[in-house]
């Protein structure tokens, strides 16, 4: 019976595990994924389970028929789970309106998602919690071995967890929907029920003889109340309450120390809890066997505490193992490095966590006599450690005293549990005893401190410092861990980097100020009379200043899930004059974005955001149906959402089925072209009325707004059309051609992060296609100026070269990027582009051009500002700035070809006449090179016009044109 019994809770052990993964789903769902929200749902989660097993200590003896309700039991939490799996989406829009009725923040919210979580769930969570202590008196009324019941139960369960955590993220969510994997748990519950059933059959057919044992186990009927209990048993209950609220609390700083290493997708989080449960699978298992062969092995309880509390430490040691690549510090979860990571911190100490919660439940078997009441109080008390650990760990002690210190601090709270398993008075300790304890101690006492800051980090953060980079802040929240590098120029800052978790999230630098700007600007330009904007994740606040600085915006609502971010906007804005969040028409609210949404009442002009990029965590869920339906249903009558949509981390079907989703909602979608890559989705709600020139015009009137356009080259209302890529017909090839993502397919965004093709999104963003779209959009015949029209199209081909300039589209040939430049120059007034091409930045020629009274001090300096002289066609400064900037670098020799151009343009032969000499001076004695310069000289004097001086640039540059 012991094996068919363990069979069947191997299955609830899955169903339970895949039941509380799909409900944390759909409870963010309803409730919201702020820090607030998901603690209160996982307490109300661990208080059911606490109350089941508080029933199961306080009335377990009084079943005569345990597997029969055990059976009963399963069917419950099958019906039940699924009902919720079900129901929660669907309640989470009735209760919107209570909860937003109560204010956003405060004990009152608090107090109100608490209680509903824990009404909701208190029913399967309880019958989960009682389901343990049951069997294990089933399997105690004819076998007297505790210990080997339990650890062999409690490791089969676990087994059957690791299972369901597995093959639930990494195949039945995907292929079967979050509600389809619901009717897959409920069926493995139902599968366990029937097999309980058939069981209790042979075993529990009334009239089977119970002779004797209520009255044996009634003798302890009041061991329940705290003060009823021996010495020994308070004891040990409270080292196994230690241990579980270590243990959960250990597992919140192990995940943010992994994190900072490997991405922080569905799938990495799924393979990291199967390490934990397979550890504490195994010490079941090792529990089991050796109380089989001493059943009184609970006396060594002490022993596996010490071994945790230096397994810890060493752990901690070998995770640096698997950082083997300073040039590619993301390593991914199911890699040799990922998972010498992950296993040396996390396995040790959860095979000890399974392997003392067995030792602990026999040694408390041993003082109670009550098999039943033993599990009953042991799984009540483990279960509330894990429910508080958590808690002080994610709330306290990593934010207080950062992750490095509290790993060291509960490893150390080792040293209490053991203790407390200690058999006082009856355990002597010999001379070898005291040699293996020291070891242990001596183990934890060599924890390796500064190893955090000195080695860790820096190999995390090894790629974005370089250059002028530098670390500038950094916390540990929360939520998560925040490290913001500086890159500056002549001392001054020019751009920052948000790194949270070890993953680049968003900067303030030229290509990512482009599309962040365009998710406010495009939008602008197109309503005239935008007023009311909200912003779902505010990032590095790009999105929020340009909102600020927008003519007519008089509302702005920025939501974001993690107070830290928030917090750290002084560093990307020191001066508080040009710091959104202290914009006083910003109200800032520290909530989950999709909640919010759903709990106000309020309409906007404009929806936009800075969301984390798709492929993490749980931000999919930004990014379904339902969420873009829940954007519509926010605005105002010819309202528009603008969206981000990084193709360059996706593939097709991602893309396609991102774009499915949001066009399945507005009707008139549009893509556009934010630069490298990042496209910006754009729809209305009711449409958008024919845009009339003047209207269209008026940012860039209106002086700050114009500056904003102009910083990320949007020079002109031409070539802001220029950026369009499609509209809805002519995306329909990419959105019929997969499914959308949906709430219930989440994992249509792939719950990992893998290498993207991008030829095929470099094809679709081509200049002449792009062109072709727009000349036969029904979109833009119906929205975009007739009158600008023709010149909008002619801007194609400049928006093409610009995106040569960025990104996966940058060509390192320098030649050809000079002929790029020379179309820029003689074909268009652009002013940035030509900065663009020369990877320039318009922040590091404002700073350039400060510093110039004070003398040009550097050859960086005197190109920055030769870009600027180019842009605005003042040919004969940038050559001088040219010959500066080789004056200081002289093995730059593209500088010499950029001012040979220069001079030309400028028409001063003269000058051009003596860079020619020194040119050829400078090749004397280098055969080589001196031919290369003759060459050059020849070129000028056949053909002294722009034309020839350019002919000669590339001939000395070693390229043909």
């Amino acid at each position: 019976m012991t094996h068919a019994l363990a069979v069947v809770f191997f299955l609830s052990g899955s169903a339970a595990l895949l039941f509380e993964s799909l409900w944390f789903r759909q409870t963010l769902l309803a409730f919201g994924s702020s820090v607030v929200a998901s603690s209160l749902v996982l307490s109300s989660f661990m208080a059911g389970l606490a109350l089941g097993n508080a029933l199961a200590a306080r009335f377990g003896t009084r079943v005569k028929r345990p597997i029969t309700l055990y059976a009963k039991l399963e069917v419950g939490v099958g019906l039940l789970g699924l009902a919720l799996v079900w129901g929660l989406p669907r309640l989470g829009p009735l209760l919107a309106p209570v909860f937003g009725s109560a204010g956003e923040a405060g004990a009152g919210v608090a107090t109100l998602r608490f209680a509903m979580a824990f009404v909701l769930l208190v029913g399967p969570a309880a019958a989960m919690g009682a389901t343990l202590p049951l069997l294990v008196r089933a399997l105690t009324r004819s076998n007297e071995s505790f210990g080997r019941i339990l650890g062999s139960l409690y490791g089969w369960n676990t087994a059957g967890a690791v299972c369901g955590a597995l093959v639930g993220e990494l195949f039945l969510i995907h292929h079967l929907g979050v509600l389809g994997s619901g009717f897959a748990a409920a069926g493995l519950n139902l599968l366990a029920a029937v097999g309980a059933f058939a069981l209790a059959r042979g075993i529990e057919a009334p009239g089977a003889s119970d002779a004797g044992e209520e009255d044996r186990e009634g003798e302890g009927e009041t061991g329940m109340a705290w003060r009823g209990l021996s010495l020994r048993a308070q004891s040990l209950l409270l080292a196994s309450f230690l241990a579980g609220a270590v243990h959960l609390a250990l597992q919140a700083a192990w995940y943010r120390m992994i994190l900072l290493f490997v991405a922080g997708t569905a799938r990495a989080f799924a393979v990291m809890l199967a390490i934990v449960l397979s550890g504490i699978a195994l010490g079941g298992f090792a529990g089991s066997r050796w109380l089989a062969r001493d059943p009184h092995a609970g006396r060594h309880a002490f022993w596996v505490a010490l071994f945790a509390a230096a397994a810890g430490a060493t752990g901690y040691h070998l995770m640096g193992l698997g950082l083997v690549d300073p040039d590619h510090p993301r390593v991914v979860i199911d890699s040799l490095p990922g998972l010498v990571i992950a296993l040396s911190l996390m396995f040790p100490i959860s095979l000890a966590s399974g392997l003392l919660f067995t030792l602990l439940g026999n040694a408390l078997n041993d003082a109670l006599h009550v098999p039943v009441r033993s599990a009953g109080l042991l799984t009540l008390v483990n279960t509330l450690g894990a429910a508080t650990g958590p808690l002080v760990a994610g709330f306290f002690l990593v934010p207080r005293f950062g992750s490095e210190a509290t790993l060291f601090g509960l490893c150390a709270a080792y040293l209490v549990i053991a203790t407390l398993a200690f058999e006082w008075g009856r355990t002597r300790f010999r001379p070898l005893g005291v040699a293996a304890a020291a070891v242990l101690v001596g183990g934890l006492l060599a924890f390796p401190f500064g190893r955090w800051q000195n080695q860790y980090v820096p190999f995390v953060l090894g790629s974005q410092l370089i250059g002028s980079s530098q670390l500038v802040a950094e916390r540990e929240g929360l939520i998560e861990t925040i490290h913001i590098t500086q890159s500056t120029f002549l001392g001054e800052p020019v751009s920052q980097m948000l790194i949270t978790d070890g993953y680049p999230m968003s900067n303030s630098g030229t290509n990512a100020r482009r599309y962040m700007n365009l998710f406010v600007e495009l939008p602008a330009a197109l309503h005239p009379g935008l007023e009311r904007a909200l912003l779902i994740s505010y990032g590095v606040g790009n999105t929020a200043h340009v909102l600020t600085r927008t003519p007519g915006v008089r509302e702005i609502d920025v939501v974001d899930i993690s107070q830290d971010i928030l917090d750290m906007s002084e560093v990307f804005f020191p001066d508080p004059a040009t710091n959104p969040l202290r914009d006083e028409r910003v109200r800032i609210h520290v909530e989950d974005g999709r909640y919010f949404m759903q709990a106000t009442d309020r309409r906007y002009d404009l929806i936009t955001g800075e969301p984390p990029p798709p492929n993490i965590g749980n931000v999919t869920y930004l990014y379904t149906q339902e969420y873009f339906q829940l954007a519509h249903d926010r605005l105002n009558e010819g309202g528009l959402v603008s969206y981000w949509l990084p193709v360059e981390q996706l593939q097709l079907s991602e893309t396609g089925a991102i774009a499915g989703a949001f066009c399945n909602v507005f009707a008139d979608c549009t893509l556009w072209n934010g630069g490298n890559l990042n496209w910006v989705l754009l729809g209305s709600r009711g449409g958008i009325d024919a845009v009339h020139a003047e209207d269209l015009g008026r940012l860039w009137r209106d002086e700050r707004a114009r500056e904003d356009l102009f910083d990320v080259g949007i020079e002109s209302p031409e070539a802001l059309g220029a950026l369009f890529l499609a509209d809805a017909e002519q995306l329909s090839p990419w959105t019929r051609a997969q499914p959308p993502v949906t709430d219930d397919f989440p994992t249509r965004i792939h719950n990992w992060l893998s290498p993207t093709v991008v030829a095929p999104y470099v094809e679709f963003s081509d200049a002449a296609g792009a062109r072709t779209r727009f000349i036969r959009s029904r979109w833009v015949k119906d929205v975009w100026p007739e009158s600008m029209r023709v010149d909008t199209q002619a801007q194609f081909r400049l928006t093409r070269i610009g995106d040569r300039a960025a990104g996966h589209l940058a060509t390192p040939d320098f030649g050809l990027r000079l002929s790029y430049l020379r179309n820029v120059l003689e074909a268009s007034d652009r002013r940035v582009l030509p900065q663009r091409l020369l990877y320039g930045d318009p922040r590091a020629l404002a700073v350039a051009r400060a510093r110039e009274p004070g003398g040009v001090v550097g050859s960086e300096h005197a190109f920055i500002l030769a870009q600027g002289a180019l842009g605005d066609r003042d040919f004969a400064a940038a050559a001088r700035y040219l010959e500066q900037a080789h004056a200081f670098d002289a093995n730059s020799e593209a500088t010499l070809h950029l001012a040979a151009y220069s001079w030309c343009r400028a028409g001063a032969r003269a000058e051009l006449d003596a860079l020619r000499a020194r040119l050829f001076a400078a090749a004397a004695g280098r055969e080589a090179a001196a031919s290369l310069g003759r060459e050059f000289v020849r070129n000028v004097e056949r053909n002294p016009g722009v034309d020839g001086c350019w002919q000669a640039a590339w001939q000395e540059h070693g390229s043909r044109p």
